[in-house]
């Protein structure tokens, strides 16, 4: 049983430690996991939900596929080895931001509205040769090839980022998990290219990965329906400093008693939002909350400073961390608590709320 559970937890990369710590803890006891704990045992990934890399093996051809399944859709790349040559295939999935990323564009349209780029563990990689796009049931569709430079740097590298960038930075995409080995074993055999650390790419690497897979569609939508506006700071702070200061003012006053709070809350939110992958007026919205605000009267939401995100464009700001929070219910004599990857999008114009999502924990 123990060699199933390890082997289950590893196809899922996360560390088998992670085993090894639950069978320290008593069946009648609770241990209480922090979220650095649990990150560097890769239980907490806001990267990716999960993957599944496969080998194909069609006339002759053999193909690696590697599919993720993330918060915003699927995405999967295929890597295919024929006479010696490597060529690829990245299906993008973009559902949840087909509005706010298409409209009435066409394959052509998109090819040339975004910047299609690859990235070796961080390294960005010279642009990808013999590159096509089209745009198909939700999907973006790149067929292409890399040089051996890149190629090499994949052959080592822990991870791969696909990507879709807009001129304003913001992203569409995934990061493909390489630990197993199979992409650098199909490089090797079709190609007989020798691994380099990706750092041969020159440059530094990108640190921006983990905030937008996870909320870049959902941002985009929320804000594609405002014209552009010009941001502008209060005062002497920068326009993130300002931004973080309201996320911080929100998890502050939501703690508030209900009465306080829920004033608070209505102060804060655009007319209409993306609220957890659908859109709500502020009415609407409202009314969750005080639902909610009624079933746990008692709250307590504290960010963790460490790991905080922050990313501002023309449009707005986004603002996601790790958040403690604790709820209790005196009338019930019930309470719960938990962890929280949260993020809020603020309307750079007014400085409200456009987007609350997110991925809650219990302990």
């Amino acid at each position: 049983m123990a060699a199933n559970i390890t082997d289950l937890l590893s196809r899922a990369y996360v560390d088998p430690g992670f085993f090894t710590l639950m069978g320290k803890t008593a069946p009648e006891d609770i241990n209480w996991v922090d979220a650095e704990t649990l990150r560097k045992l890769n239980v907490l990934n806001r990267e990716r939900v999960y993957q599944e890399n496969d080998f194909n093996l069609n006339d002759g051809r053999m193909s690696l596929v590697m599919s993720s399944v993330g918060m915003f859709g699927i995405h999967r790349l295929t890597a295919s080895c024929e006479n010696g040559t490597l060529a690829f295939l990245s299906e993008t999935g973009v559902s949840e931001a087909r509005t706010a990323l298409t409209a009435d564009m066409s394959g052509e349209q998109i090819a040339s509205e975004f910047e299609f780029r690859i990235l070796a563990q961080g390294y960005r990689t010279p642009p990808a040769k013999h590159l096509t796009q089209g745009y198909e049931e939700d999907f973006v569709f790149s067929s292409f090839s890399l040089d051996e430079i890149t190629l090499s740097a994949l052959s080592t590298a822990q991870t791969m980022d696909v990507r879709l960038v807009r001129e304003n930075g913001l992203f569409l995409g995934s990061k493909f998990d390489l630990r197993d080995g199979r992409l650098s074993e199909l490089i090797s055999d079709c190609s007989g290219i020798v691994g380099q650390h990706p750092s041969i790419l020159g440059g530094k690497p990108d640190n921006e990965e983990s905030l937008s897979p996870v909320y870049a569609a959902s941002y985009l939508l929320a804000v594609s329906e405002a014209s552009p506006k010009s941001p502008v700071a209060q005062g002497d702070l920068t326009l993130e400093e300002e931004a973080l200061a309201r996320y911080l003012r929100y998890l502050e006053e939501w703690s508030l008693p209900n009465a306080e709070a829920l004033t608070a809350m209505e102060a804060f939110y655009f007319p209409e939002l993306y609220f957890y992958g659908k859109t709500l007026s502020r009415e609407e919205l409202m009314d969750e909350k005080r639902t909610f605000a009624e079933r746990w009267p008692v709250r307590q939401y504290t960010a963790q400073p460490e790991g905080m995100e922050i990313r501002c464009l023309e449009s707005g700001c986004l603002v996601a961390a790790f958040v403690n929070w604790e709820a209790f219910s005196p009338e019930r004599n019930k309470s719960a608590s938990g962890v929280a990857w949260y993020g809020l999008g603020f309307d750079a114009r007014t400085g409200l709320i456009v987007l609350e999502d997110g991925k809650s924990q219990k302990r």
